[in-house]
């Protein structure tokens, strides 16, 4: 019994530390020195974040102003995911806080074979709302 004891102990410690918590956190029963049972700890689900943005070309000749793009949004970092842009380019999500990278296809773009890129990594902060421009550079 003490050897379960023991690996109970292992496996609390191993999941409050995976969630956040100390490992020193212990689960006793009254009147004992060891913890007993089954101990089930959870984590809790990671806070959601919102992310905006458009799908856009730049560049092209002297003067030439943004253009928005209908296309597919590809996200890749803790969660992957895919969502149309709206006719103007423009796209919502929501997503577990954490790091990113947004790119896109667009059939106004190299008929959809060229991929178009955000310039930087994104970190959604949980209960915030980022902004995004995933950038197809025309020549």
């Amino acid at each position: 019994m003490h050897r379960r004891a023991r690996l109970a102990s292992c496996l609390v410690a191993l999941v409050l530390t995976a969630c956040g918590h100390s490992p020193s956190t212990r689960v006793l029963q009254p009147g004992r020195e060891s913890p007993v049972g089954d101990v089930v700890a959870c984590c809790a689900a990671p806070a959601n974040a919102s992310v905006s943005g458009a799908l856009v070309g730049i560049g092209g000749p002297a003067g030439a102003s943004v253009q928005h793009w209908a296309g597919t949004i590809h996200v890749q970092g803790s969660e992957f995911a895919t969502i149309s842009t709206d006719g103007r380019g423009h796209f919502a999500m929501h997503l577990p806080a954490g790091r990113y990278r947004f790119t896109a296809t667009s059939p106004s773009y190299d008929d959809g074979t060229a991929t178009c890129h955000a310039v930087h990594a994104v970190v959604l902060r949980a209960h915030t709302t980022a902004h995004v421009r995933v950038i197809c550079s025309l020549k």
